[in-house]
């Protein structure tokens, strides 16, 4: 009997010899004080109870580089549908970086030298344990089994079954298949309930016109505005409005959830879209064309905007609705491991044509007595992308007041008018009278606004195209204050003539305004 109990104890006592990490994986429940090691062995990784999802860091390449992650564990590609973000880069750690999980701060990524990379945002509570659950949901636990934490509320670009995206939660698309780095595509449910694809501005991650979207909105029906995107164990998708009812997006499309790995992406492409692999296979199975997707022809949905390709790229349709791009002739890809970027000039056809242009641009202005419409640099024959901003301001402002660009080079009639009245806070006095009440007082100021931000004398301070199109088109974006514009010279403006719709006698220089007048 001694004999068997100095055994037993033998056994017991050599628990606390084992690394935490092994003990901790009792049920997918990880203990505090648990860590990783961004290597390829055992200790790299946390399993869920069934092993089909794993936590921790996968490989990246030539494995000297990891990518903190959530992945199908059981299956060949090991596909990733969780990633953590700093910003808008994804969590790349080098080999040796561990992550450790500690009360007050739930996760902790250090550096090989020991230095805090990132952390989850731990705001009210102690962490007691943490799980990798078999839905593929990461979770840092209270005492009480309360969650404190979890990566189904932090999604990337996928969403799995049982998994729901509150208001106002995005999920954003990485820019290829290897890179992580968060895309222009977004898929969100905006604050007044509807789904939407959208693009992104990624200098300022301000979201364009949604190329897609369910218009779960606030309708003639009380409470018919979405509530949540929801995901089912079960496999269907829909949108949950405030009064119970769905807007149904897809089911499995007969595939058993049972037999079967399903997820929901927002693909590099921009194509929101449903995918199954089976969980018992034999040989090299691989996830399946989508069961759903959407939009269904994302050529011609992004046509109004920016368009998917990028600028001077064609898009097409390959045979299985994805999109391709293509450059037409004369140009190549910007980075030809990116095709989606879009096309520039090929550089000898650039260079022989830049002179060219300018040549012409400045022959015509003189000619044809446009040179109101070239900023100074153009003048003295330096020409950039900047130069056609200008041109748009000084053709809105036009377009506004109702009054001609003064036709000599030096123009300073127009554009002092619009600054001197946007200083005296009457900008909206420029407007052409003949307009009436016809359009939106905040929507003629703003366009004053960014007209002003495109006249500015120094080229670099000007926006580019992309920037004005969404200034114009996010009335939400905030603007920045407009500087003085190219050719001004401070001096008296007649306002009294302006406010009662006459001529302008002259312009601050002294110089005469000709063909002044209402178009």
């Amino acid at each position: 009997m001694a004999v068997a109990l100095s055994v037993e104890m033998l056994l017991f006592s050599s628990l606390f010899l084992l690394p935490i990490s092994v003990i901790s994986q009792n049920n997918g429940t990880v203990a505090v004080g648990s860590s990783l090691t961004a290597t390829t062995g055992d200790s790299s990784s946390w399993l869920s109870p069934s092993g089909d999802f794993a936590f921790g860091f996968s490989p990246l390449g030539n494995n000297d580089r990891f990518l903190l992650s959530i992945w199908y564990a059981k299956i060949p590609d090991k596909t990733v549908v969780w990633y953590a973000y700093d910003g808008n880069n994804p969590m790349v750690a080098p080999r040796g970086s561990v992550l450790n999980l500690t009360a007050n701060s739930g996760l902790v990524l250090n550096n090989p030298q020991g230095g805090e990379t990132w952390k989850s945002e731990i705001t009210l509570g102690t962490v007691a344990n943490g799980v990798m659950n078999d839905t593929g949901n990461f979770v840092l636990q209270h005492q009480n089994s309360r969650s404190l934490w979890e990566t189904f509320s932090n999604p990337t670009d996928t969403i799995l079954p049982g998994q729901t995206i509150e208001r106002n939660g995005t999920l954003s698309c990485r820019q290829s298949e290897t890179n992580y780095t968060k895309g222009r595509f977004q898929l969100r449910l905006q604050g007044d309930g509807n789904l939407v694809l959208n693009t992104v501005n990624l200098t300022t991650d301000n979201a364009n016109f949604p190329y897609f979207d369910t218009k779960t909105t606030a309708g003639t029906v009380s409470g018919s505005q979405g509530k949540q995107l929801v995901f089912t164990s079960s496999g269907d998708m829909f949108v949950r409005r405030e009064n119970g009812g769905r807007f149904t997006l897809t089911g499995t499309e007969g595939v058993s959830v049972r037999d079967n790995y399903i997820r929901a992406t927002l693909d590099f492409d921009g194509i929101f879209a449903l995918y199954s692999h089976p969980k018992n296979f034999t040989g090299n199975a691989r996830w399946s064309n989508p069961l759903w997707y959407k939009p269904d022809d994302t050529c011609q949905n992004l046509r109004e905007e920016m368009g998917f390709c990028g600028y001077n790229s064609v898009c097409k349709l390959k045979l299985d609705k994805r999109p391709t791009c293509k450059c037409p002739k004369g140009f190549s890809f910007l980075d030809p491991k990116d095709i989606y970027r879009g096309c520039k000039r090929v550089e000898s056809v650039l260079l022989a044509d830049k002179w060219v242009w300018i040549g012409i641009s400045i022959a015509a202005a003189l000619v044809l007595c446009t040179a109101g419409y070239m900023p100074p640099e153009t003048i003295e024959g330096r020409v950039s992308v900047k130069t056609d901003v200008y041109s748009f301001g000084v053709l809105i402002l036009e377009i506004i007041s109702g009054r001609k660009i003064n036709r000599l080079c030096n123009d300073d009639g127009l554009l002092n008018l619009a600054w001197e009245l946007w200083k005296k806070n009457a900008a909206l006095e420029l407007k052409d009278p003949t307009l009436g009440d016809s359009c939106n007082g905040n929507q003629l100021l703003r366009c004053i606004h960014v007209s002003l931000l495109c006249v500015e004398e120094n080229a670099a301070d000007r926006p580019t195209m992309s920037d004005v199109i969404s200034m114009l088109i996010n009335e939400s974006m905030e603007l920045p204050k407009p500087k003085k514009p190219a050719y001004y010279t401070q001096g008296n403006v007649d306002f009294n003539g302006i406010r009662e719709g006459g001529e302008q006698a002259g312009s601050i220089n002294v110089l005469s305004n000709s063909d002044i007048g209402g178009r």
